[in-house]
């Protein structure tokens, strides 16, 4: 087992993965997290970057974060959503590298995969076909961010590397109907749907509601990045599953019914679907000893009552 670097720069320590890992090292007892809002450095700007990096001089790096969002957001933002996550990714790697950065752990996203894959999906079956074009804009950013990592390592022998997280979830997700993933969405869309209760009561949905997800609570996910820093030594690219696998369907029916059971949840099949699946092969972190352990209802839970209370204060 390795031992954590004395200072750990979180890129996007107030989103709901680097907020996690905030608290997760803190939780340990680390005190070497180095964090900077995004008013103070915008990460998409190259000279900021460099500048923040030659004062700071972190020992690690955890690259978490991006421009993320939803089916309807990533159609809507193409450009945000592809060159906002270029920069970033660039900046980053770009000026870790130049001042000797120690370790850069990279997140990508799940949604890298080929569209059309038998679960679970294994890191051999990047690249060998097209990625679910809802979200290709993303995807296609993460996999030049992956990459990045790749050429880095190769051609410097930078101990460079990227997760790909399966889905994840929890308090304080995106907080904009419609812009979201899924889960935050149907929470939020549920609870609006209760204060307006009309006379069929029906929540319609986009797609047919048959594509299976796995969801991974963020805090689970957070313990993983803790676990990968102190014992995976690979440049290899490393999938972190072993989540609850659920349909799209399944999992409105479990939500609208927690807010409100009176909810009739219905699914217009004209729209998208997205990949029909998502589910990680996790067998790597599994070998090593890591596994999820939050319950996914009750993870569900702490996460609708965080919503409920967000949206009536």
């Amino acid at each position: 087992m390795m031992t954590l670097p004395s200072k750990i720069f979180i890129a996007g320590h107030n989103g709901l993965v680097g907020s996690a890992l905030v608290r997760r090292l803190e939780y340990c007892g680390f005190d070497g997290i180095m964090k900077v809002s995004r008013d103070d450095l915008d990460l998409r700007d190259s000279f900021a970057v460099n500048n923040w990096f030659r004062e700071n001089k972190p020992d690690a790096v955890v690259v978490a974060a991006g421009k993320v969002g939803g089916i309807t957001a990533n159609s809507k933002l193409p450009v945000d959503f592809l060159s906002d996550n270029l920069r970033i990714a660039l900046n980053v790697i770009d000026s870790s590298y130049r001042f000797k950065v120690n370790r850069l752990i990279y997140l990508s996203s799940n949604c890298v995969y080929p569209r059309d894959l038998t679960p679970p999906h294994r890191i051999q079956m990047i690249g060998t076909g097209p990625i679910e074009r809802t979200n290709e804009w993303y995807g296609y950013a993460k996999i030049s961010g992956m990459k990045l990592c790749e050429a880095y390592a190769q051609q410097y022998g930078c101990n460079f590397f990227s997760v790909i997280p399966t889905g994840t979830f929890g308090p304080g997700d995106c907080q904009n109907i419609g812009d979201g993933h899924v889960i935050p969405d149907l929470i939020m869309k549920s609870i609006e749907k209760k204060r307006r209760l009309d006379q069929n009561n029906q929540l319609k949905l986009l797609g047919t509601g048959t594509p299976t997800r796995e969801y991974l609570y963020v805090d689970d996910l957070a313990d993983a990045l803790v676990f990968v820093l102190k014992h995976y030594q690979s440049s290899q690219v490393l999938n972190i599953g072993g989540g609850s696998q659920i349909s799209i369907a399944d999992l409105a029916l479990k939500i609208s019914t927690r807010v409100e059971p009176r909810i009739n949840v219905v699914f217009d099949r004209t729209f998208p679907d997205g990949a029909p699946t998502r589910f990680l092969d996790n067998s790597v972190l599994s070998s090593m000893g890591w596994s999820p352990t939050t319950n996914f209802d009750l993870a569900l839970e702490k996460t609708i009552r965080w919503y409920e209370s967000w949206m009536d204060s």
